[in-house]
């Protein structure tokens, strides 16, 4: 037996040489072989040689092997340490590079901050909060914090475990951000949903005169997808277009999403038609394109010609192709589909006849889907879940969904979060109690799970169970924002807009830092309700938790203050707004039409076709109420004939109610009565009693007649009709109609 002393310095780097081939091209066989030869000659548990054997096994994978030979060396240095710690972080065993790093703390060993990587890196996969703020705080007394390797992990591993405003502490506290910096920042905002804040960063990042790369457009170009921000998106296409990097197929196909998910399909057809080597993830955004626009012929035909082109659907292709069922829902079209995928040769993937399983019970035929899901032996859970979702969707079909569900659970099978959960919407969907109690049952495995209890509160919600639901909530042991805004959104919409503020004063009492979706969901109670004090409060919140710049919140602000009649304040807002969407425009018309102001109503209404929005339904509205209340016949009837004219599709019946409401103020009751009658949109109950209140404040009891006629044609127990007439009749003096009107009203009543 030799020792590494005894062996030539020349033959020592050549071992060591051969052993860094196997490193590079993790060639374990031939690593190993060289690992036994420098055995028997009894040098491997030397330092030097030790370390490079113990690297490769390290970067081979072979974690058994690395911890043998680190075992075995005749010391070690920081290399070997870091060495193992970083082959466990690598390889996801979190617990055994935690436990060498605490041993390194317990012998008083010196740390790099390769160290300190290597941790932070098993921190950032494992989700290991603690850990993390345990080795930042060694970062601290190391005086490390100011490397910038350090800062970007830290800065990772706070945003992947959620800590956002730890992650923006560590940043901030950089000297000198480099790409990486920036780039990890927006990744956490991005990870987040913060779409406003990923592109805040990114523009203060070329402020700071660093010049984005590819990795930074991929992230500005997701967050205005996510935002639907396509004036951003615009301007980063055009600094893309301006670079000197060459955009790759991943960067324009997140081009195309961005145009597609903000409603520009023209230009995500044009990037489409650019790409000249398209992989599967291009086909599958302008797929899914398609399908959010409702326009299935052409989705189904783009699939059609991506098969054709020898594309092989994967499990975003048969999602989307599975979604656009929604729109056209025919046996026919699920016959197609199966067709395509029978002639890519899918007809026996479980992924495939899992989405068509799906896809046959919304199609409405559950025997397909029965038939398919038979005739595969092997059944996993996602494929119990396809089928006993789809017939807990019919109600006629509830028993059907009972006795899947008893099987499943007599075949001795356990569920899991996706299939728990839709066992819990067939039990909702139940009225009988009797099956229902299997929402206890179904609760009690994943009880400490947040995802599914959040799932299980966004059920209760839907089915208007808003008690049920806070009753769960109660129960909890984790709840975070997402938990609390179920219930403040599901009461919104249940119209407790009372209850949706008693929740968000519970949630701040529960220590849960509200996000922009709280803040534009109470704010919009504040506009119903005018309760301008809650609304001044929320406000100074979001200036606390900086959340002001947010579009839906700066949005939401504008409303508020319009609709409390404050209009200073919200003009101040508006005016505040960097990235302005059609709802602030909207929310700021309006409020000028409240307070009578149709002038700046119609002003701002140009300024904005100006800028390029089109007007959408309720932004006329708002135009052309600020002309009725203030009694401007001709301008009301000019950009009613502008709107129809050059935005035909989004005249609605409220539009024609205003215009009702415009002439029978001016006295034009017989006019209102022939514009009704001539519109091509039929006018409800809602307009006719627009009329018919009219009639009571000029007093013509022909046309009340006339327009009450047809509010009860339309809703027959529209009391409110017999009431006016009523009203009407006895401002007239005919009081033997005012009887015989009581009387039908309580035969209509009874």
């Amino acid at each position: 037996m030799m020792n590494e002393l005894s062996l030539s310095r020349a033959l020592i780097h050549r071992y060591a040489r051969l052993l860094h081939d196997c490193i590079k091209s993790t060639d374990f066989i031939n690593g190993m072989l060289l690992h036994g030869i420098l055995h028997e000659m009894g040098v491997d548990s030397s330092l030097f040689l030790g370390n490079t054997i113990l690297y490769m096994y390290a970067r081979c994978g072979w974690l058994q092997d690395a911890r043998y030979v680190f075992g075995n060396l005749s010391e070690n240095n920081l290399f070997s340490w870091t060495a193992m710690i970083s082959a466990y972080a690598e390889h996801g065993e979190v617990e055994e590079a935690i436990f060498l790093y605490q041993r390194m703390r317990e012998l008083c060993l010196m740390l790099d901050k390769y160290v300190f990587l290597s941790i932070l890196k098993a921190c950032v996969s494992s989700r290991c909060l603690v850990v993390g703020m345990w080795v930042h705080m060694h970062v601290i007394r190391d005086q490390l914090e100011a490397d910038v390797f350090i800062a970007n992990m830290l800065t990772d591993m706070y945003a992947k475990c959620w800590c956002i405003d730890d992650a923006q502490q560590v940043f901030s506290r950089l000297l000198k951000p480099d790409i990486i910096s920036w780039n990890t920042i927006m990744t956490g905002y991005l990870y987040q949903g913060l779409y406003e804040k990923t592109l805040e960063n990114y523009f203060q990042m070329q402020n700071a005169g660093i010049q984005p790369n590819n990795v930074t457009y991929m992230l500005a170009l997701k967050a205005c997808a996510g935002c639907t921000s396509l004036t951003n998106g615009r301007k980063i296409h055009v600094q893309i277009r301006g670079s000197c990097q060459d955009p790759d197929v991943t960067m324009l196909n997140t081009l195309m999403d961005m145009y597609a998910k903000g409603g520009n399909l023209e230009s995500a057809c044009s990037v489409f038609d650019e790409i000249s080597r398209k992989d599967i993830s291009t086909w599958n955004v302008m797929i899914s394109a398609y399908v959010e626009k409702g326009l299935t012929i052409k989705a189904v035909s783009l699939f059609g010609f991506m098969t054709d082109n020898g594309f092989k659907p994967d499990e975003v292709t048969l999602s989307a192709i599975l979604k656009s069922s929604e729109h056209w829902i025919t046996i026919e079209y699920g016959h197609y589909i199966h067709y395509q995928l029978t002639k890519v040769g899918l007809e026996a993937d479980a992924t495939a006849i899992r989405a068509l399983i799906e896809m046959y019970t919304k199609c409405g035929s559950h025997n397909d889907a029965q038939n398919l899901f038979e005739r595969l032996c092997d059944k996993d859970l996602p494929t119990w879940n396809a089928m006993i979702s789809g017939y807990s969707q019919r109600t006629d079909l509830a028993e059907k969904s009972f006795a899947l569900i008893g099987q499943f659970f007599l075949e001795g099978n356990l569920p899991d979060k996706m299939l728990a959960i839709s066992i819990l919407k067939a039990c909702l969907s139940e009225s009988d109690y009797s099956k229902r109690k299997h929402i206890l049952a179904m609760e009690i495995p994943f009880l400490f799970d947040l995802s599914v209890d959040n799932t299980v509160l966004e059920l209760y919600v839907e089915h208007s169970c808003i008690e049920e639901a806070y009753q769960i909530l109660t129960k909890m042991h984790l709840r975070d924002v997402a938990s609390w805004n179920t219930l403040i959104i599901g009461s919104i919409q249940q119209g407790f807009g009372e209850n949706a503020i008693l929740f968000f004063c519970q949630m701040l009492e529960d220590q849960i830092k509200p996000n922009y979706i709280t803040y534009s969901s109470v704010l919009k109670v504040c506009a119903t309700l005018a309760a301008l004090e809650w609304g001044r409060e929320i406000h100074r919140l979001v200036n606390i938790n900086a959340s002001e710049s947010s579009i839906s919140v700066g949005s939401a602000l504008v409303d508020m203050y319009a609709k409390c009649g404050i209009i200073n304040d919200a003009l101040l807002m508006f005016d505040r707004m960097e990235d302005r969407q059609l709802v602030a425009w909207t929310a700021m018309i309006g409020g000028f039409a409240l307070q009578g102001l149709y002038r700046e109503s119609v002003n701002l209404l140009l300024r904005m076709l100006d800028e390029g929005l089109e007007p959408d339904a309720v932004t006329f509205v708002a135009v052309l109420s600020s002309f009725s209340r203030a009694g401007l016949l001709q301008e009301g009837c000019y950009y009613f004939l502008v709107m129809s004219n050059m935005y035909g599709e989004v005249l609605k019946a409220e539009h024609v109610a205003c215009m009702v409401d415009l002439l029978a103020r001016a006295g034009h009751l017989h006019g209102a009565n022939n514009f009704l009658q001539s519109m091509p949109i039929e006018a409800d109950e809602v307009v006719w009693m627009v009329l018919l209140d009219s009639c009571r404040i000029h007093g013509d009891v022909e046309m009340a007649r006339h327009a009450c006629k047809w509010a009860l044609i339309h809703e027959p127990a529209c009391h409110q009709a017999y009431v006016v007439l009523s009203n009407i009749y006895a401002l007239a003096g005919m009081w033997d109609e005012v009887s015989m009107i009581r009387e039908k009203m309580k035969s209509v009543i009874i």
